[in-house]
């Protein structure tokens, strides 16, 4: 098997004023800044600890956050790398902004993220801040922001796995302070399994590496990751053939990535002011094979970018925030093989069929104000975001038209202290989104007159917070203008195009609550609601039917208002417990997740999707101060379910000789997953 990495440096240098803050953790008597939010002005945040991850043998951010409640995942496959956040309605994984020290780590293609960047042994602490806040974040946070923090301070560490499916895990963490003023850290981790399917092995080998210097009014930060990643995903099945699901494994279908990043900070302070600076560059590369139900190869597709980044900024008193920020990328995409359009023969995967490049450009000023004025606190911001795309069709070598896109953006909140412990507030963001190079220029159902998309949410929530209880409670209202959807064109073939559906709404609620009932005993419950629906949409299509079918092609409106939106669960929540014994700690979850309609039946007409719950345990020993052991078990009562489903409308085939109905494709759920471990730290 054939790996890649590609080597580069990056930035990603959407880095926002409340990010960098007076406070910090202490490193040997110095501050060093940690990228928490900034405490006060985020009633709505929630806050997940490495003491959380670890209780649930979490492997991904998607599966901290659905092993929590908070969130969704669907999957390719057994493969960690295939997880897609469904997060408040929001289900295409592009919804969301996710911030690693700082730093937005979302790809330029189209907003996505590849969660095997993220390193889940250098996590701290995750910071989860739900509804639009483009104007804060940068564009794209439709459904929320993930505010990731690792951990700086000096650690040694050893960890090794093993487990069933062939699943094991290699990391060792090393990192100390130099001459007083000088840190560093390393973090190497490989994580591999055969899968719980037949040919759904996986690997992922990742390294990351920080280093720094820091003084009282200055600190520079450099940081390094590294990215190898792997996996075979097995083909989606019919419902007659799930019970056959560890042997249907002839279409198999391969993803590796590749990528590298390096970035550098500057961090300074003059008296009233701070001052940053980051400047970076980016390069990776994705690879897809795809392959027939009949096992034989069909097209391989190869994306790349590279990309630098630049972003300057400038505060007063931590309360007003001046910044610019930009980034160049170079995109491309090439595709080899596939099927002919006039004799349907298969092409060999070594011919090329098409190759496009783009250029795009985005930038943003924006301005900030944070100010408390005793029991109350107040946040504005406002943001300027320009995205401008020059593609070409380096295949056929011609210019394509290009397009650029611009908008404002505003967010503002206000908070209420009644008491020291209780907090109550109220928020209104908007959220910004150009459509990806993809939804554009990049593949089968791309649609160059597409417009951006804008996001709007309300919210109001109270939190409660003491030694002994954690109460947060959040209502919210999001209206999305003009969101892209995939509309079916020629259902045979999976063909279609990208529409803008006028307007969609997602409402709902999220309750969290943890409670320390004795010292050795903490309970916790998530719960959250939400109803995804379209709202005034109506989008006109065609119906392209196969070659030699008897039926005309068909004029189509395709009216959804009120349809309910795909892989939209209106309920999932978790709870569980954590309880200490002297030298053993037990933790055990619970999760469900409502029944939902497949990807792509917008008009709600195919079969829903099954609810389903699974739960997840784990044990450890600490054995002396510096060793520990630990059993860990997904899927504790091996629960059969499916985790995603793909519609298929009805049409006619070839030559009108069948009818074929509606149907889903589904996706097998992890069978139980049960791993040892132990950890050494030095």
């Amino acid at each position: 098997m054939k790996k890649f990495l590609v080597l580069s440096v990056f930035i990603l240098g959407y880095a926002f004023s409340q990010i960098y803050e007076a406070e910090g953790i202490t490193v040997v008597g110095k501050r060093l800044y940690d990228g928490s939010l900034r405490a006060g002005y985020y009633g709505a945040a929630q806050i997940i600890t490495s003491e959380n991850i670890a209780a649930v043998g979490a492997q991904t951010v998607p599966d901290v956050l659905q092993r929590y409640g908070i969130a969704k995942y669907s999957n390719g496959g057994s493969s960690p790398l295939d997880w897609t956040l469904n997060w408040h309605g929001f289900t295409k994984g592009q919804e969301v902004v996710v911030i690693v020290d700082g730093l937005k780590v979302n790809e330029a293609y189209g907003n996505e993220i590849y969660w095997q960047n993220i390193n889940i042994a250098d996590v701290e602490k995750i910071e989860i801040l739900p509804g639009a806040n483009s104007a804060q974040y940068g564009s794209g946070a439709f459904a929320g922001v993930l505010n990731i923090v690792t951990n700086k301070s000096p650690r040694k560490s050893a960890t090794l796995e093993a487990g069933n499916y062939g699943y094991n895990r290699q990391n060792i963490v090393y990192g100390d302070i130099v001459a007083e003023n000088y840190y560093y850290n390393i973090n190497v981790d490989n994580l591999a399994s055969a899968g719980y399917r037949k040919k759904s092995d996986y690997q992922d080998l990742r390294f990351s590496g920080t280093a720094g210097w820091f003084a009282d009014t200055s600190q520079f930060n450099f940081y390094l990751k590294a990215a190898d990643s792997s996996a075979k995903y097995p083909e989606q099945l019919k419902k007659d053939e799930f019970a056959e699901r560890k042997t249907l494994a002839d279409h198999v279908n391969k993803r590796e990535i590749g990528s590298s990043q390096l970035n550098t900070e500057w961090i300074s302070t003059l008296g009233d002011w701070r001052y940053v600076l980051n400047i970076g560059v980016k390069n990776s590369g994705v690879k897809y094979h795809s392959t027939s139900r009949t096992g034989l190869p069909t097209q391989n597709i190869f994306d790349s970018e590279n990309s630098t980044s630049y972003l300057g900024q400038i505060s007063w008193r931590d309360k007003i925030t001046l910044g610019f920020d930009a980034r160049n990328s170079h995109l491309e995409h090439k595709i080899f093989g596939g099927t002919d359009g006039n004799t349907f023969a298969p092409i060999s995967t070594k011919v090329k069929t098409g190759a496009l490049a783009a250029t795009k450009l985005a930038s943003a000023p924006y301005l900030q104000y944070f100010e408390r004025l005793g029991a109350v606190s107040l946040r504005l911001g406002v943001r300027n975001d320009a995205v401008a795309y020059a593609a070409r069709n380096t295949f056929q070598r011609k210019n394509l038209e290009g397009v650029s896109f611009k908008k404002s953006t505003y967010n503002g909140e206000i908070g209420w202290n009644f008491w020291p412990e209780w907090q109550t507030y109220f928020a209104y963001g908007e959220a910004f989104k150009a459509p990806g190079f993809n939804d554009l220029y990049g593949a089968s159902a791309s649609n160059i007159e597409l417009d951006s998309e804008l996001a709007k949410s309300l919210s109001y929530g109270a939190r409660w917070q003491n030694a002994q209880t954690n109460f947060n409670f959040n209502i919210f209202n999001t209206i999305v203008e003009d969101e892209i959807i995939f509309v079916y064109a020629n259902p045979a073939t999976y063909t279609g195009k990208n529409e803008n559906a006028q307007k969609t709404e997602r409402s709902g609620l999220n309750i969290n609550v943890e409670q320390v009932v004795w010292p050795e005993l903490r309970l916790f419950a998530n719960y959250n609601r939400t109803k995804a629906r379209f709202v005034e949409a109506s989008t006109p299509y065609t119906i392209i039917h196969d070659a030699g079918n008897s039926f005309a092609d068909e004029e189509v409106n395709l009216d959804l208002e009120g349809k309910v939106i795909p892989q939209s669960p209106e309920q999932v929540y978790s709870a569980g417990f954590n309880y200490v014994l002297g030298k053993w700690s037990f933790d055990l979850i619970h999760n469900f997740v409502d029944e939902q309609y497949a990807a792509s039946d917008y008009a709600n007409e195919g079969e829903k999707l099954p609810a389903y719950t699974f739960a997840d345990a784990r044990v450890d020993y600490q054995h002396t101060q510096d060793f520990k052991v630990y059993l860990s078990v997904h899927n504790l009562l091996n629960n059969i379910y499916y985790t995603k489903a793909l519609f298929s409308p009805a049409y006619h085939d070839w030559n009108n000789s069948a009818y074929v109905p509606d149907f889903n494709w589904y996706t097998p759920a992890d069978e139980r997953l049960a791993a040892i471990g132990a950890q050494w730290s030095f």
